[in-house]
């Protein structure tokens, strides 16, 4: 997988990861705890791969997961957490992302690229903010003048509606008198 990889056939590469996943998970010989084991230390190397694979594929769910195996392995794995909180990028999960690069940065103080995707996060969520507020803002304003209003009608200081727009009769076209009464005639 690794040399596709580096010549950028990603699905390949991938493909090439999770066959190597499946035979870690199914090697049942060896079921060992200890993350500097052989097998431990191989399945982290394959998972950490694969996420890696999975993200530059746009698979950012299948990169989480991938992420989140390794993470079991090694809860403390700088890639995993970095990788990780890419994924989360990719799936606007901003919130999620900010707390795994500073995971990172507990981890690794001296991790840049930690740092300023906190920073993109952060910007990212300022921006989600401001349309929203763009969004929702003028429809609050709008239901507060409809407060205000009633409020100022309840207390006698604005005369109300007429009652002619307050409450229309309802219009019908004779259609609903004719079923009626032919209901009548059946029974």
């Amino acid at each position: 997988g690794t040399s596709y990889f580096k010549e950028g056939n990603m699905p390949l590469a991938k493909s090439f990861y999770e066959k190597a996943i499946d035979l870690v998970k199914n090697d049942d010989e060896e079921k060992v705890d200890d993350p500097t084991s052989r097998k431990q230390v191989l399945a982290l190397a394959v998972y950490l791969n694969a996420a890696m694979c999975c993200l530059k594929l746009k698979e950012s769910v299948k990169a989480r997961e991938n992420c989140e195996k390794a993470l079991q392995i090694d809860k403390d794995n700088e890639k995993a957490l970095f990788r990780r909180g890419s994924a989360y990028m990719n799936l606007a999960e901003y919130d999620l992302a900010i707390r795994d690069f500073n995971e990172v940065i507990r981890v690794a103080p001296e991790n840049k690229a930690a740092k300023n995707q906190i920073a993109v996060a952060n910007q990212k969520k300022k921006e989600i903010r401001e349309k929203e507020k763009k969004l929702f803002g003028g429809m609050f304003t709008k239901f507060a003048e409809i407060d205000a209003k009633k409020e100022k009608q309840a207390q006698g200081d604005v005369p109300p509606a007429p009652a002619a727009m307050e409450a229309e009769p309802e219009q019908t076209n004779g259609s609903e008198e004719k079923m009626e009464a032919q209901t009548t005639e059946q029974s």
